[in-house]
């Protein structure tokens, strides 16, 4: 049932490894907004929360390891650029928080990584 479920989810996060980086994180921004310039056309979208201005953290429901988490890791990139418009700096990391089996997959960010991530956005937004 949905009680259960939820109280589920909410044990995974609180024994999870992102719920004690929350416990120790002198800022935690919540639903951030971004409005990302790329070229032939404006992103925009919100990100679920930013750490101490150094993780980028994205819920999602599933399982790590799906089909889609390359997609998700480029959407991670995306939110980097957008995060180091508006801030001036580059996160460190983006974590993926797969709430329904309270798993995660971190990946470290890199400018070459998100320069190429929004370099492939524009081209796919650019018309032939």
């Amino acid at each position: 049932d949905l009680k259960s479920s939820l109280l589920r989810i909410v044990s995974h996060f609180r024994s999870s490894d992102l719920w004690q980086r929350y416990c120790k994180a002198e800022k935690i921004e919540r639903e951030v907004p971004f409005l990302l310039d790329i070229g032939p056309a404006l992103v925009r979208g919100v990100v679920d929360a930013v750490v101490d201005d150094r993780i980028i953290v994205d819920y999602k429901t599933g399982k790590a390891g799906s089909p889609l988490e390359a997609h998700y890791i480029t959407q991670l990139r995306l939110y980097a650029a957008a995060f180091f418009n508006l801030k001036g700096k580059m996160p460190e990391q983006g974590i993926l928080w797969y709430a329904d089996y309270g798993q995660s997959s971190t990946i470290e960010f890199s400018a070459e990584d998100i320069c190429d991530t929004l370099l492939l956005a524009a081209q796919s937004c650019s018309p032939e």
